[in-house]
């Protein structure tokens, strides 16, 4: 119960939408490829860092294989480094405009993200080459 209190608490405001800064990098999520170079990408990320010391950009999209599930409106986002995972699937559910009843999974280089990892733990295991955390998300009809 503590916990749906805290997840209920979110300021959606603390999370940036970066679509407005000066960042046009096309992508293809799915693949993690881009229309950019590994150094353009490189060179926004750390554009991105100077300017947001404090957040960590992140790049969630729709997995390849989930088909019951509508893509996300926005899917570049400036997340603090203290929030969790399950916080973040709430976030993600919102912009779904899904009930909390339906059950959605994040994923970081196919594996399942666990909802008390930070996305700053995540950002150290699994962040790409390029200096972005690329996540998926899928519902759980996928598994069945």
């Amino acid at each position: 119960m503590k916990i749906m209190k805290t997840i209920k608490n979110i300021n959606i405001k603390k999370i940036l939408w970066y679509n407005n800064i000066n960042y046009n990098m096309t992508t293809t999520i799915c693949n993690n490829t881009s229309t950019l170079s590994l150094e353009q990408r490189l060179s926004e990320a750390s554009k991105i860092k100077k300017k947001y010391p404090d957040k960590i950009p992140v790049i969630i999209n729709k997995s390849s294989m989930c088909n019951n599930l509508d893509n996300i409106d926005r899917n570049k986002y400036l997340i603090p480094h203290d929030l969790c995972v399950g916080q973040l699937s709430h976030i993600v559910k919102k912009r779904l405009n899904i009930d909390s009843t339906t059950a959605i999974f994040l994923f970081c280089n196919n594996n399942i993200l666990n909802s008390s990892n930070t996305i700053n733990e995540l950002h150290n295991l699994y962040k790409n080459a390029d200096g972005f955390l690329y996540i998926e998300y899928t519902s759980e009809n996928t598994f069945g």
